[in-house]
């Protein structure tokens, strides 16, 4: 009776319902274990004999069994971005440490005065050495390009990822036409002027977006222009300069975790990626080069791409077709006259009295 099967067993049960009547008992066709209905069939019909069925326990295997099983199954096989995920995870920490480890600017140092002290947790990036010439060579985009591409970016789509809508500045710009124009704002006049993006962050659009709260677009207006003004104006202490360059870094790594995988892609909470890395990477430069110079300060306005500009510049003037596009073979000679030209131009040694704004 053992080898019937449960259907077999069930059809038996409703067949002897009136045996089960005469000898006054009652067997259930649901809610009964096999064995508990054949024990209870044998005890009817049968001999009274019984069969015991013992437990078998799994065995319990190790994370690391498990995972290796689940990653050899031929039906359900993870995907590659799964696996990729979990590689990297894994090599993370230790590239991390080998990155830190072969850092150009040492142990992290403390930045303080008087008034103000930062220590960084980490940093995002530091400058590359230059094997041949022996030197550090600090490279990060000019603050020029970052500040009027980023006045560009919140008035055509916003910053979604830090709350900054672009519709806080079409509103300013609706009802207070006379302290920004539309034509800064929505038509996006002159997207590389300077003037433009200083008035589209500037103190006045920053108090109108307050009164129309608009609180986190305010707080960005007052956060890139004292950034600005740390990497441009002059006279401003150290500290301060400091102080304006770690508030805007914090807003910039506000809940964003770059041990997280997938990484971030094109953008990252809403801001382009080479604007997200231009503007960290500038900063964090910035703020190492106090550790390295040896007078504890310098030209902020020194480290930027003003000098290659500058360069092509005065190329784009001496082209001989003046269309901005030498020839391959022009190309030498070009090179050439410029570099001797900015070579004198830029001599501090200079003995006659030459007019002239050096680098």
């Amino acid at each position: 009776m053992n080898k019937l099967r449960v259907q077999e067993l069930n059809t038996l049960i409703q067949e002897t319902k009136d045996e089960q009547k005469k000898n006054g008992c009652e067997i259930k066709a649901t809610g009964l274990l096999k064995h508990e209905k054949v024990n209870a069939l044998s005890k009817l019909l049968g001999d009274g004999s019984t069969c015991l069925i013992t437990k078998i326990v799994d065995r319990v295997y190790d994370l690391r069994t498990l995972a290796a099983n689940t990653l050899a199954k031929k039906t359900c096989p993870p995907s590659r971005d799964v696996l990729r995920v979990i590689c990297v995870k894994l090599l993370y920490p230790h590239e991390r440490q080998e990155w830190i480890h072969n850092s150009t600017v040492g142990d992290v140092r403390l930045i303080s005065s008087n008034a103000y002290s930062w220590k960084p947790t980490f940093w995002f990036s530091y400058p590359e050495y230059n094997v041949k010439r022996q030197q550090l060579e600090p490279k990060c985009l000019d603050s020029h390009h970052l500040f009027v591409n980023c006045r560009v970016k919140v008035c055509k789509d916003g910053l979604p990822g830090f709350g900054i809508s672009k519709k806080a500045w079409h509103k300013v710009s609706e009802i207070y036409p006379n302290v920004i124009s539309k034509c800064l704002v929505v038509d996006l006049l002159d997207k590389q002027s300077n003037a433009y993006a200083q008035r589209t962050f500037g103190k006045e659009v920053e108090e109108k977006l307050t009164e129309l709260g608009y609180f986190q677009e305010a707080h960005l207006c007052h956060l890139i222009r004292n950034w600005y003004a740390a990497e441009d104006e002059a006279g401003i202490p150290a500290a301060d300069r400091v102080a304006a360059r770690v508030a805007f870094r914090e807003f910039l790594m506000d809940s964003v975790d770059f041990s997280t995988f997938p990484p971030f892609g094109m953008y990252v909470k809403g801001m382009p990626r080479q604007m997200y890395e231009g503007f960290l990477q500038s900063i964090d430069t910035h703020l190492q080069l106090y550790g390295v110079v040896k007078g504890g300060t310098y030209n902020a306005r020194s480290v930027s791409s003003l000098a290659n500009e500058t360069f092509f510049g005065e190329m784009a003037e001496l082209e001989p077709t003046k269309l901005g596009c030498p020839k391959a073979t022009h190309c030498p000679r070009l090179v050439s006259t410029v570099t001797e030209i900015m070579h004198y131009r830029n001599n501090p040694q200079n003995r006659y009295s030459l007019n002239v704004s050096y680098l």
